[in-house]
């Protein structure tokens, strides 16, 4: 990775992009540490170390960029742009218009990324004003543990500009993602994502060394990094379908030539069930706390089971729940229908595959056993951090530590795969682009966005 950014920086038009991406990564940042108007930042702090980091309020933290439990102006960060692609993609399949604007070329998906951007206002406002409402009482929702006022001034005029305040700020979040994708290296608001994981591992380093000691820190370090390792193996990972077309497509290329195959990963669904998965065993929890009712059977499940994240029965939840919604994903953005008939409106079969349904049923029984796999592999990076921090003592320390794995390691391999192929572009001009049918549908990145398809080869 490193040698690759440094090739990266010798040529002008790809510095440019890399300069340009770290400005919009440090104008992210500076957001997520400016308050917000009329919230009182050193109550806020007091409440932030009170109440701790745990469960729902960790994940939202995370996509906020750290944002959340400081309040600041980028308070809501890429969680509605994120949230709003998501509803975006999965509804594309099931709505016909969506779906012939999927199918519609770049003039359709600059229209369904126009609807994205108006449901990303609609969820900002939606979340903002919750979000308001909740800083607004005392004891804050956001952090009942703690009595201390988040808001100087608590009336309505002050709400209101405050809930404002978080639009603007998600809506700048937004503009900082497209850029980014646009006019930067790419990746858009997965690499914010990355930029607050990769900002937070010193400190969470020197947390456990001074709390737990040297030598359980280099367990769970080098446990960590042995997770790595194989979150890289399998994310690279891919079962090549082999597809013939017919010559007119393939030129002079020999039969065997490399390149005519349909890519399908191991993980096709990326890290978008976990994500569900650990949001939706903290509903209970978050049911409790809207309700005040702390002595019913509800919150006495959520209090013994489903905090913290260290017991078996929250790890079986979590394990049943990441395998169901992995197929549910899958199911839902992988329209293996549509991969056979463009395969077979091409001309390309599978070899010993008839065209049309039973190349539909080839491509289903590769995609489920492969989805399995997938499945258990997300489950088990997602539970292992928690494991090991549990036994170690210090399952607080490292929230979500399975999400933000697959965030980071995901999201670095999709950055080097760019600029490794924006310098294949500077190195090789005269390269010939051989009209391939793209076989492979349009993919997430590790936040759930969309991002073009890489099944083609370039041959010089």
């Amino acid at each position: 990775m490193l040698t690759t950014v440094l090739r990266s920086v010798r040529v002008a038009e790809l510095r440019t992009k890399l300069l340009f991406t770290v400005g919009l990564v440090l104008l992210f940042r500076i957001g997520s540490q400016l308050p917000a108007p009329g919230v009182s930042y050193r109550n806020v702090h007091r409440c932030a170390d009170l109440y701790g980091q745990h469960g729902l309020l960790a994940m939202l933290d995370l996509f906020s960029g750290g944002a959340l439990l400081q309040l600041s102006v980028f308070a809501l960060g890429v969680m509605p742009y994120i949230t709003a692609a998501i509803v975006v993609q999965m509804l594309t399949p099931v709505v016909p218009k969506w779906n012939a604007l999927k199918k519609d070329g770049p003039d359709g998906q600059a229209k369904l990324t126009q609807y994205t951007r108006y449901a990303t206002l609609a969820f900002s406002v939606v979340q903002a004003g919750a979000m308001a409402l909740m800083v607004r009482s005392t004891p804050s929702s956001l952090f009942p543990a703690c009595g201390y006022p988040l808001m100087k001034q608590t009336s309505w005029p002050h709400t209101l500009i405050l809930a404002a305040t978080f639009v603007v700020g998600a809506m700048v979040v937004m503009w900082i993602g497209e850029n980014s994708t646009q006019r930067g290296i790419g990746n858009g608001s997965s690499l914010l994502i990355m930029s607050t994981i990769a900002a937070r591992l010193p400190v969470q380093a020197r947390t456990m060394v001074r709390q737990h000691g040297l030598g359980v820190a280099l367990v769970a370090g080098g446990s960590l990094v042995a997770l790595v390792a194989v979150i890289v193996l399998v994310e690279q990972a891919q079962r090549r379908v082999r597809v013939t077309y017919p010559q007119k497509l393939t030129g002079d290329l020999p039969a065997d030539a490399p390149g005519t195959y349909l890519p399908l990963k191991i993980n096709q669904a990326n890290v978008i069930p976990v994500i569900f998965a650990s949001t939706l065993l903290q509903v209970p929890d978050l049911i409790v706390k809207f309700t005040h009712n702390s002595n019913g059977a509800l919150a006495h499940f959520a209090a013994h089971y489903l905090t913290g994240g260290a017991h078996p029965v929250y790890m079986t939840l979590y394990t049943v729940l990441t395998v169901l919604l992995t197929f549910f994903y899958v199911t839902l953005t992988y329209d293996t229908a549509d991969v056979a008939d463009e395969m077979r409106k091409a001309g390309g079969f599978i070899p010993g595959v008839k065209p049309g349904e039973d190349t539909e049923r080839h491509i289903d029984s590769i995609l489920a056993r492969l989805t399995t796999a997938g499945s258990l592999y997300l489950a088990v990076i997602a539970i292992v951090p928690l494991v090991l921090l549990a036994m170690s003592g210090g399952a607080a320390q490292l929230p979500l530590g399975g999400t933000s794995l697959l965030i980071l390691v995901g999201v670095g391999l999709q950055t080097v795969k760019q600029l490794d192929a924006q310098l294949m572009q500077h190195s090789y001009p005269d390269l010939l682009v051989l009209p391939t049918p793209d076989l492979e549908q349009p993919t997430t990145d590790t936040a759930g966005h969309s991002v073009p398809a890489t099944s083609k080869e370039c041959y010089a």
